[in-house]
C-alpha cells in the first residue's frame, strides 16, 4: 500500500486539490473502507465528493473551458520559453569572453 507522507494543500490549485481527492478516492475504494476501518467516514466523504464532483463536471461542461485551457497552456509555454532566454543571457558566455572579432 502507497503512504502519503505529508501534503501541502495551500500549494494545489482547484483542479489538483480535485485529482488528489479523486485518486484518494480510488485507493480507498480499491483497498476497501472496511479494511482500512474508515466504514463510518465514507458516507459524509463521499457526499462531499460527490458535491465536488458535480463542480467540476459543470466547469468543464462551460463554452470557455477549451478556450481557458489553451490559453494556460499558452501561459505555461510562455513562461517556460521566458526561463530559458534568462537562463542562456545569464549562462552563455559574451562575445568579450570568447574574445571573437567582430563580424
Amino acid at each position: 500500500m502507497t503512504k502519503i507522507k505529508s501534503v501541502v494543500f495551500s500549494r494545489f490549485r482547484n483542479y489538483d486539490h480535485y485529482q488528489f481527492i479523486t485518486e484518494f478516492r480510488t485507493r480507498i475504494n480499491k483497498a476497501t473502507p472496511a479494511t482500512l476501518n474508515i466504514e463510518n467516514k465514507m458516507p459524509g466523504f463521499n457526499t462531499a465528493y460527490a458535491e465536488l464532483d458535480t463542480v467540476y463536471k459543470k466547469n468543464d461542461s462551460s463554452d470557455f473551458t477549451p478556450l481557458i485551457n489553451g490559453a494556460d497552456v499558452k501561459r505555461d509555454r510562455y513562461w517556460v520559453l521566458f526561463l530559458c532566454v534568462c537562463a542562456l543571457q545569464l549562462w552563455a558566455p559574451t562575445r568579450q569572453k570568447l574574445r571573437l572579432p567582430k563580424s
